[in-house]
C-alpha cells in the first residue's frame, strides 16, 4: 500500500531526533503532552499541549539533525493563540501517556488517576465511558389532570365547516344490507319449497 510505504520511508528518515522542549522558567511548572516529543518526521507537525500557568517569554526547541548536527530554535509564546477544547485534548494525551508508561513498565495502569482525569474533563478512557440516560416525563399519580386548549393548524380565514376530509370509509353498511336481503330471499324460497302439494 502506498500509504504504508510513505509511512515506512518517513520513519526511516526523521528530520529531527531527540527533540527536547524547554519552557521558560517564568512559566512555572508545566504538564505537557506528550512529555517527550521524541523524533520529528517529515510532513508531520509537532503538537504539544501544555497545562499550567499561561507562559510568557520564549520556548526553546532543540534536537539533532540527520548527520549528527545540533539544531535549536526559539518561539515567542506571546504569539500563541487561545482555543477552546484544549483541556480535553490535553486530558486524552495525559491518559494515553499514563497507559503507555504502565505498559512499558509491565505494570497495571494507575486507574484512579485515569478515572479522575476522565471525569474531570469529560473524556472517555479504558475505565470510563459515556452512558445515555433516557428521560421519560410523567405525571405524578397524586396530581390532578389539567385541560389545556391547543391551537390547531387551521389556515387563517377558514372555518372547520370548510374543511373536507377524505372519504375513506368502507362499504361495510351496504354489504351488510345486501347480505340481509339475500338471507330473507333465501328463507322465502325455502318456505315455498316446503309447502305440501295439493
Amino acid at each position: 500500500d502506498s500509504r504504508l510505504n510513505r509511512l515506512f520511508r518517513a520513519m526511516e528518515a526523521p528530520v529531527l531526533t531527540d527533540l527536547q522542549v524547554q519552557w521558560p522558567a517564568s512559566s512555572g511548572p508545566q504538564a505537557s503532552v506528550p512529555a517527550n516529543p521524541g523524533d520529528l518526521f517529515q510532513g508531520q507537525p509537532l503538537l504539544q499541549t501544555v497545562r499550567g500557568v499561561p507562559a510568557a517569554g520564549e520556548l526553546t526547541l532543540a534536537g539533532t539533525l540527520p548527520g549528527g548536527r545540533s539544531w535549536q530554535t526559539r518561539l515567542d509564546l506571546g504569539q500563541a493563540a487561545s482555543a477552546s477544547g484544549l483541556n480535553r485534548h490535553w486530558a486524552r494525551g495525559r491518559i494515553d501517556g499514563l497507559m503507555d508508561s504502565a505498559r512499558l513498565a509491565g505494570q497495571s495502569p494507575d486507574e484512579p488517576a485515569i478515572v479522575e482525569l476522565s471525569l474531570r474533563h469529560q473524556v472517555m478512557s479504558p475505565f470510563t465511558s459515556f452512558v445515555a440516560v433516557e428521560e421519560q416525563p410523567s405525571k405524578p399519580a397524586e396530581s390532578a389532570l389539567a385541560r389545556t386548549d391547543l391551537p390547531t393548524l387551521q389556515p387563517a380565514g377558514t372555518t372547520s365547516g370548510m374543511l373536507r376530509y377524505p372519504q375513506t370509509a368502507t362499504m361495510a353498511p351496504v354489504l351488510t344490507a345486501l347480505g340481509v336481503v339475500g338471507l330473507m330471499f333465501a328463507l322465502a324460497l325455502l318456505l315455498l319449497n316446503r309447502r305440501p302439494a295439493l
